[in-house]
């Protein structure tokens, strides 16, 4: 039945099937035996499989259905499975991961055995595809615990109460095409002071703006509640929820964080 519609058709149900955006999750390899991979090539990402969501159906139907998903679509970070339209899908730096953004780009291996007992410094860099593809995501999350905490802790005094948030925007900003940046993390198990200090410190980033605007979620987790848009321009919007529940939560958590009251938020409306 399906082949019988015209090719217009086709491939606007092949279209209205591409998914939203997606979190993809860059981690650390395991071995079979469950240990994680000590000797890691740092130069290119690797993404596990148990952690990502499924590419697009599309590429795997047939050639006309991997034709229009290829429209989006395309293999990135040096990968050989690993699908994104890096306009909408989300880099997620989460719990499978440590990313410390100032060592991600390039950094020094020390190595012994040089000449007379020396130790060798060896500077690296990622691969240049990685990179490449690095510089056009527009769209980040980041983790709390051993990410952004790391940043919150960058004074170390605790008198010193905006954190390292300067930092963090010089490091991010290496992210050429960087449009909005999701901070996660879970429910607060601290001392008052240190959640007082966590949320001055969101406050400065916000006040700061990085190179645009600044997404907060504080509940962010990779892949749920996964949605197929209707409409290829709905597809294209980031927030893939209504207007009103977008303003319900803003309004929960404007109670608590008294930031959040001016924060800007796209228009979820396509258009």
């Amino acid at each position: 039945m399906f082949s019988k519609f015209g090719p217009e058709i086709r491939c606007r149900i092949w279209h209205f099937s591409l998914p939203g955006p997606r979190a993809l999750c860059p981690g650390v390899r395991s071995t079979p035996s469950g240990e994680y991979e000590t000797n890691r090539d740092y130069r290119k990402l690797f993404f596990p499989g148990k952690h990502q969501a499924p590419n697009p159906a599309a590429l795997s139907v047939c050639r006309e259905s991997r034709q229009i998903a290829l429209q989006w679509y395309r293999l990135c970070f040096g990968t050989q499975n690993i699908y994104a339209d890096l306009n909408i899908d989300i880099l997620f730096f989460g719990p499978w991961d440590v990313t410390d953004f100032g060592t991600f780009w390039e950094w020094d291996e020390y190595k012994s055995g040089g000449p007379g007992g020396l130790t060798n410094i060896i500077h690296k860099t990622l691969q240049p595809e990685v990179a490449a593809d690095l510089k056009k995501v527009q769209r980040l999350a980041y983790r709390y615990l051993d990410g952004w905490a790391e940043y919150d802790d960058t004074h170390g005094e605790e008198t010193h109460m905006n954190g390292g948030g300067d930092e963090l925007r010089k490091q991010l900003g290496r992210f050429e095409s960087l449009k909005e940046v999701l901070l996660s993390h879970g429910p607060d198990n601290t001392d008052d002071l240190r959640n007082t200090r966590r949320r001055r410190w969101v406050s400065n980033m916000l006040s700061q703006r990085m190179k645009v605007k600044i997404l907060i979620h504080t509940t962010f987790s990779p892949n749920s509640e996964r949605k197929t848009s209707s409409l290829p321009s709905e597809r294209r919007t980031f927030l893939q929820r209504s207007r009103h529940e977008v303003s319900q939560k803003l309004s929960l958590l404007s109670n608590v964080f008294p930031m959040y009251q001016n924060m800007l938020i796209r228009d979820p409306t396509p258009g």
